[in-house]
């Protein structure tokens, strides 16, 4: 057991209290007040709508055979709006055919590129 000094001074006193202080103040050192706690909610809240919005004016500019390019130019407050614009802006542009992902069955090629592929695998199994 150690030895038990005892505190004379003030100079001590504030020296052995503060000492304390420090070291409860080092366990929270990397805290947050409320109120920055709020602002920075608020701010990554505003940056997921962001987002979201950005990503359903590209869905939806998919979906209405719109250009990728062309889907920051949609306007409205909500789905039904900005789908109602995207329509009305693809009545001005060319329809756009987008090939069918299918990550099983390599991309058709035209006939006469298949019918060389064939001769040539006739060939190489002779």
């Amino acid at each position: 057991m150690p030895d038990f000094t005892p505190i004379e001074t003030q100079e001590a006193f504030d020296a052995a209290v503060q000492s304390r202080i420090d070291d409860a103040v080092s366990q929270y050192k990397d805290w947050i007040s409320p109120e920055k706690a709020t602002e920075q909610t608020a701010a990554l809240q505003s940056e997921i709508n962001t987002l979201k919005t950005a990503n359903m004016r590209l869905k939806i500019a998919q979906e209405t055979g719109l250009p990728s390019e062309l889907a920051d130019r949609l306007t409205g407050a909500n789905e039904k709006e900005i789908r109602a614009d995207a329509e009305k802006l693809s009545k001005f542009t060319a329809p756009r055919s987008v090939p069918a992902f299918n990550p099983e069955k390599p991309p058709s090629a035209d006939p006469k590129t298949a019918a060389f592929r064939e001769m040539l695998k006739a060939l190489n199994n002779q």
